[in-house]
């Protein structure tokens, strides 16, 4: 992989997590101001934005990881990703 390339995937990797990022966010700003509990709101935006992302991942950012297991990547994805929505839940009972 050149240097450019590396630097495109670093970018898209970035633009993904910030997507992500917003999509999280905004969805947890809507399900609390619909009186959603917030650690409910925070577990279903968490899941929105994670599913969002793996699909970003899969076809932008890693698209040369298309042709292995949608269920390994996800697994995968789903383990990383369980332990920040764990950490981020602590967070938010603590604040």
């Amino acid at each position: 992989m050149t240097l450019v390339s590396e630097r495109r995937r670093v970018g898209r990797f970035v633009t993904v997590a910030s997507i992500g990022y917003a999509v999280n966010v905004g969805a947890f700003a809507a399900l609390v101001a619909l009186q959603v509990h917030y650690l409910a709101a925070a577990v279903v935006s968490y899941v929105l934005a994670w599913s969002l992302n793996l699909g970003l991942h899969r076809h932008w950012t890693f698209p040369e990881g298309r042709h292995h297991s949608i269920l390994r990547q996800s697994t995968r994805h789903a383990l990383t990703s369980l332990l920040v929505l764990a950490l981020n839940l602590l967070l938010l009972r603590i604040l």
